[in-house]
């Protein structure tokens, strides 16, 4: 028995149709061993060869996928890519992040192309770009102070606070020996 794979390819499935009328045109096999001999469902070759008998094994070949063209062709969507890279402020936004909104306006500046917003996600996707969360930070904030402060300041408050006993931390027997007024 020979190793076939679960899911093919389309040009697989067509190179397999053309064994079917390379077979066909030899006329030794039966129905019910050619669709052995080629892994397939008896129902399979059935409609195959009727299909050979209609047009021969050109009607065999791969017709190119059904459905509507997409609106961004590949040139396109390498394109829109690069625009992505070069960042936010190079396409006058405040601020590094894309948004969907902000990659909808974009797409209809430079390919008078729009989508639904909801679809910018899976479109992102495709493109090997992930979504992320931008950390939250207050714009006052200075880096350097921050820094200062984490440097000096706390770990002198660490050294200070290991050094005081806690007035919290009661042994069990230091708890019976206080006296606390009753809440009466």
């Amino acid at each position: 028995m020979t190793w076939r794979p679960s899911h093919f390819t389309r040009a697989q499935m067509e190179e397999r149709r053309l064994e079917a009328a390379r077979l066909f045109q030899q006329h030794h096999l039966t129905h019910p061993a050619l669709a052995r001999e080629l892994g397939v469902h008896l129902t399979t070759i059935q409609r195959s060869h009727r299909t050979f008998q209609a047009g021969g094994p050109d009607a065999l070949r791969a017709r190119t996928a059904p459905g509507r063209t997409p609106y961004l062709t590949a040139d396109q969507k390498r394109d829109l890519l690069t625009l992505l890279t070069q960042g936010g402020p190079h396409h006058g936004y405040p601020t590094d992040e894309w948004t969907l909104p902000r990659v909808r306006n974009l797409l209809w500046q430079h390919f008078k192309v729009l989508y639904p917003v909801g679809y910018f996600g899976t479109l992102l996707h495709t493109l090997g770009w992930s979504p992320q969360k931008p950390v939250k930070r207050a714009r006052e904030r200075d880096d350097g102070l921050v820094e200062h402060w984490h440097s000096e300041t706390l770990s002198e408050l660490k050294k200070r606070t290991s050094r005081v006993t806690r007035p919290w931390s009661f042994s069990r027997r230091q708890a019976e020996l206080c006296h606390f007024p009753s809440r009466s």
